[in-house]
């Protein structure tokens, strides 16, 4: 990808975290064991282990080509399994973005991918980044 400058960085961040509040509340992401599916497909074969819920207004705006999710709220009774990857809607449940699920080092930074039955699933952070930021 060619480098944006940062305005055009902060209005595709912009443009893709306003998606999750056009539902009637807060977005969702849903996290999924293996496999994770083509972006957007129907998640044949994952498990759906949880749901955390976004804030009304999910995001701020862009600043640097970054945002930052407002308060995410946790799920407290999630089923066993480990997570792979978690998928982005809004509280329709219309599809807005597929994202990788870690510990450290991924897009969605969770206190555990290997869940027990009924334990808490917190995300301590949810950073959007576009481009050369």
């Amino acid at each position: 990808m060619s480098g944006l400058n940062t305005a055009a960085r902060n209005n595709r961040i912009d443009f893709v975290t306003t998606q999750f509040d056009a539902g009637a509340s807060g977005g969702l992401l849903d996290f999924y064991t293996a496999p994770r599916p083509a972006t957007g497909a129907t998640p044949t074969g994952a498990t759906k282990l949880a749901t955390c819920t976004l804030s009304a207004t999910s995001f701020p705006a862009a600043a640097s080509g970054t945002a930052t999710a407002n308060a995410v709220t946790g799920d407290t009774a999630v089923d066993a399994g480990t997570v792979v990857w978690c998928r982005g809607t809004d509280s329709d449940g219309n599809f807005v973005e597929d994202y990788s699920v870690g510990t450290s080092g991924a897009e969605v930074i969770v206190n555990a991918v290997v869940l027990e039955q009924d334990a808490p699933l917190d995300v301590d952070s949810f950073v959007r980044t576009a481009g050369n930021a």
